[in-house]
């Protein structure tokens, strides 16, 4: 360990952290512990000690300057002043410009990831889908065995950090959306159609999420347009495509399906209403601050203190002016990648889609909107640096 010099860098040299093998091994071990790890504290930990901590010690200057010169990263920063001074006008801002800059370190991580092949990159994504997966099926005989879920029932309260059924089905079609990317690149279709038929089965008839169903058209059109432009015989359109939207009409005619279609939409749309109306009268254009004390209640009764929307909550505390700058965000980031055609903005397509369905801020300590979005992006911003270095030479 030797110190840098202060004109090239802020801390410290540690060739362990100088290595990309021990940021991919770090990362892999931090991704598990999402469906490991029993309590949040000790995945919050986890990320301090492995990930973010290593990257505050080894930062360098030239990395904090190569960043700010992205138009997304300016963007990111923009959103977290915008968010500071809505904690501002309501909430705590010290606590908000704490977590920006805890969530602003994690980008600086995904930047020491390696820049990963299309098999690399696939076979991760196999092995998080099988993670996820095994972890399903493992609290599904658990709790068949304590007489607490059986088969035809909605699995739910989930035994490590991930305990929500739909954050685990939002996990597993994010991951289905690198698989498919990687898949088509590779002509893997017969492991693509594997990961639909896996996912449909887990998402549906387990975890029974509808929240995952958007983003999961989406990426069968995705699949369908890149898979014809790269003129693949028709019977590969329809095995890879034709089979799994066969499995999900079939699903629907059974009582598990009935019962998807009898509840509708969950109060989405009459919430998201509500909310608009709200932060109306707080003012449209900076919306109610981030301590909104919104909580609508439906037509029979029920208090939503949420708004069930990531776009629509980011409204209500930011109003037009932060929701612009988020959709600015996050949408130019996946248009970009995938006129690029990157697994990235795939994977970043699919969270931004399944967070239309549920809410919660995006800069918070770790949680599973850092794998849906922040890693995705982040991902996305290291690619456009590297490819704005090559250019230079």
């Amino acid at each position: 360990m030797r110190l840098f010099k202060p004109e090239n860098h802020i801390m410290l040299d540690i060739k362990l952290f100088n290595n990309s093998n021990y940021w991919f091994y770090a990362f892999t071990i931090w991704l598990a512990s999402f469906f490991v790890l029993p309590n949040t504290q000790w995945v919050i930990n986890l990320t301090y000690v492995i990930l973010l901590l290593p990257t505050l010690l080894t930062l360098q200057l030239s990395q904090i300057k190569q960043f700010s010169t992205d138009f997304f990263a300016r963007t990111l920063f923009l959103l977290m002043l915008i968010l500071v001074f809505a904690a501002y006008r309501s909430g705590d801002p010290i606590s908000e410009f704490k977590f920006s800059l805890i969530v602003l370190l994690f980008y600086f991580t995904v930047l020491k990831l390696p820049t990963f092949s299309n098999e690399s990159i696939r076979r991760y994504a196999w092995f998080y889908l099988v993670l996820i997966l095994g972890y399903t099926l493992i609290n599904a005989l658990f709790q068949l065995h304590q007489g607490l879920w059986f088969p035809g029932q909605r699995l739910a309260n989930l035994f490590a950090f991930v305990d929500n059924p739909i954050h685990v089905s939002n996990l597993l079609v994010v991951c289905l959306a690198i698989i498919s990317q990687t898949s088509i690149q590779l002509r893997k279709f017969k492991s693509l159609l594997l990961a639909h038929c896996l996912i449909l089965f887990a998402c549906l008839f387990i975890l029974q999420s509808r929240g995952m169903l958007p983003a999961w058209f989406f990426i069968v059109i995705l699949s369908l347009f890149v898979i014809y432009k790269r003129n693949a015989k028709p019977i590969t359109l329809v095995y890879t495509t034709a089979i799994p939207i066969l499995i999900f009409g079939i699903f629907l005619s059974t009582d598990i399906g009935q019962q998807f279609i009898a509840r509708a939409d969950g109060y989405r749309i009459e919430i998201w209403q509500g909310y608009i109306r709200e932060t109306i009268k707080c003012g449209v254009w900076l919306g109610c601050g981030l301590d909104t004390k919104i909580h609508y209640i439906t037509h029979d009764g029920i208090n939503i203190p949420h708004a069930h929307s990531i776009y629509i909550a980011n409204f209500s505390r930011t109003g037009i002016l932060g929701t612009v700058v988020l959709i600015t965000l996050i949408f130019g980031s996946i248009w970009y990648g995938l006129k690029k055609n990157l697994w990235a903005a795939w994977m970043l397509a699919a969270s931004a889609i399944v967070l239309m369905f549920t809410s919660s801020a995006l800069i918070r300590s770790p949680n599973e909107r850092w794998i849906l979005i922040h890693l995705p992006l982040a991902y996305l911003i290291k690619l456009r640096i590297e490819s704005g270095l090559q250019n230079k030479h």
